[in-house]
């Protein structure tokens, strides 16, 4: 079967492209995260968290390839691990486990899910990108707990210096991860983005169009993103 690589899969073809920070504002504007900061400052966080996962990309060797990548995990000391899925979780998709003995630990049914997604709506694309999806994502994650520091954390003492509160917000590690992933695979659509097709795909009688939803979601994060400039 002839794959298309995913850095030139024409996203624009199913839905808006949305960047990596209003796709993160959906992410983020729920109950929970309004409990630590106000609505109109999710702009600047989620900027935040964005431009950290960026600089993580700074001194990182080109890793084109699944072999390539695998091999310089392990080379971290990082095991590696292919299962089925998660014996208890359906959607959890892969993970990373710190400790004396780190384990990145990608589930073949997420690979099979986003194999079968991008047959269907737009192209068949080699299954080895779809595992790099994974592993770059995970080994950011590596990277926070050895390297880099834990971005939650790190936003955490930043937002307490500038406005006397401390947050804790998880979702800021996820954003960085994306972003990392993103530009890692020198991709032009956010790994972000996917996650939300996946979503809305599982939702077939929704009343609104997946457009529809997506401009929707601009619209809020644009006239929020004035209202924090001004």
């Amino acid at each position: 079967m002839k794959y298309i690589s995913l850095r030139f899969i024409k996203m624009e073809q199913l839905c808006p492209v949305l960047p990596l920070e209003v796709l993160s504002f959906q992410e983020m504007k729920n109950e929970q995260t309004l409990e630590s900061v106000q609505m109109d400052q999710l702009p600047e966080l989620i900027q935040d968290a964005i431009r950290m996962g960026k600089l993580a990309v700074e001194r990182r060797p080109t890793l084109a390839n699944l072999t390539d990548l695998i091999n310089h995990l392990l080379k971290q000391k990082i095991q590696v691990r292919f299962l089925d899925r998660h014996p208890t979780d359906q959607h959890v998709r892969a993970q990373y486990q710190t400790g004396k003995h780190p384990c990145i630990t990608i589930y073949r049914s997420s690979i099979q899910q986003m194999e079968r997604f991008f047959r269907q709506q737009l192209a068949p694309v080699d299954p080895k990108e779809l595992y790099m999806l994974h592993l770059f994502h995970e080994w950011f994650h590596h990277l926070e707990e050895v390297e880099i520091g834990r971005i939650d954390r790190k936003l955490a003492k930043q937002y307490r210096q500038r406005r006397f509160q401390r947050i804790v917000i998880p979702q800021v590690r996820e954003i960085a991860a994306h972003a990392f992933t993103q530009q890692m695979m020198n991709l032009s659509w956010s790994p972000l983005l996917l996650d939300h097709l996946l979503s809305f795909q599982k939702q077939p009688h929704s009343s609104i169009s997946l457009r529809e939803h997506f401009h929707q979601l601009k619209d809020e994060f644009s006239k929020m993103a004035e209202v924090t400039s001004s």
